[in-house]
């Protein structure tokens, strides 16, 4: 096992080409701040230049990073309303109005990124987005977000999502409108682009 040192204070983390990049939490440590990615030399994991090695993530809502998903050679960068892309030579903001919720939501099914966000549910390549939530808006327009209890509202709690074969299932919890349903599981399939709901 060997120790790191001088690590940065990260809340997301992955792998991209031979770096690893982190999120800030969104404490006051080093690099703690939500708009910023750290990351680690090349091939070491272990070292990291925290005074140097970063960069942040600008938006004009000044949102949070909120998950990250690695697809055709590229660092997908998501916010709650937007999606950006890396690729080690430029950043640049590829979406505007599509996002996550949070790192669980993204998923990748049969080579697209499904995604949720405030407005509704996508599915995206980084560039581009199409929404295909509509046949089932009344349940996700009334979802109602909860979040950690830092003073920081970093992380959604009350959300996933996962990938089983050809399909995309979100969980989105209790919903109070239209009607009081528990525990809502809504599931796309992929090939039949048609939806099913699930509750109890």
């Amino acid at each position: 096992v060997t120790d790191v040192v001088d690590e940065p204070q990260i809340l997301l983390l992955t792998n991209y080409r031979d770096r690893l990049y982190g999120a800030g939490d969104g404490g006051s440590g080093t690099n703690g701040s939500p708009l910023r990615i750290s990351y680690s030399a090349r091939g070491n994991g272990t070292s990291w230049t925290t005074t140097s090695d970063y960069f942040d993530v600008f938006d004009q809502g000044g949102e949070y990073i909120m998950a990250f998903k690695v697809y055709s050679d590229k660092l997908g960068i998501f916010k709650t309303n937007s999606i950006f892309t890396y690729d080690e030579i430029e950043l640049k903001q590829r979406v505007l109005g599509v996002g996550a919720y949070n790192q669980k939501v993204v998923q990748i099914v049969r080579d697209s990124i499904f995604t949720f966000c405030p407005n509704g549910i996508f599915e995206t390549n980084l560039f581009s987005a199409k929404q295909i939530g509509l046949p089932v808006k009344e349940f996700w327009e009334n979802f109602i977000p909860t979040y950690d209890s830092t003073g920081q509202q970093r992380v959604c709690t009350n959300t996933w999502a996962t990938a089983f074969e050809d399909r995309y299932l979100l969980f989105i919890g209790n919903i109070t409108s239209p009607t009081i349903t528990n525990n809502v599981i809504l599931e796309y399939s992929t090939t039949t682009k048609s939806w099913v709901v699930h509750n109890g």
